[in-house]
C-alpha cells in the first residue's frame, strides 16, 4: 500500500472541493427559506383578502364571526403547514452537514 504525499496542489483542491460544496449548501438552505418566506407572503396575502371578502359579504355580526372563524382556521392550517415544510426543512440539512 502507497500513499501518495500531501502536495499544496492536493491540499488547494481539497479546500476549494470543501468550500464548493459549503456554497452549495448554504445556498440550497437559503433558496428553501426564501421559498418558506414566500408562501408565508402568499399566505397573509390571503387571509387579508379573505377578511375584505367576509366584511364586505357579511350582513350581520353574526355571519361576520362565523365566516371569520372559518377564515381563523384556515389560516392556522396553512400557518400549521408551513411550520412543518420548515421542520422538514430543518431536518434535511441537519442530515446533510
Amino acid at each position: 500500500m502507497t500513499v501518495q504525499p500531501v502536495t499544496s496542489l492536493n491540499l488547494c483542491a481539497a479546500t476549494l472541493t470543501l468550500a464548493l460544496q459549503m456554497q452549495a449548501s448554504c445556498h440550497e438552505t437559503l433558496r428553501r427559506n426564501c421559498d418558506l418566506g414566500l408562501e408565508r407572503i402568499r399566505r397573509d396575502i390571503a387571509a387579508v383578502q379573505a377578511i375584505c371578502d367576509v366584511a364586505s359579504a357579511a350582513r350581520d355580526c353574526t355571519e361576520l364571526a362565523a365566516s371569520y372563524l372559518i377564515m381563523s382556521r384556515d389560516y392556522v392550517a396553512t400557518t400549521r403547514d408551513l411550520w412543518q415544510q420548515g421542520l422538514w426543512s430543518l431536518a434535511l440539512d441537519t442530515k446533510t452537514t
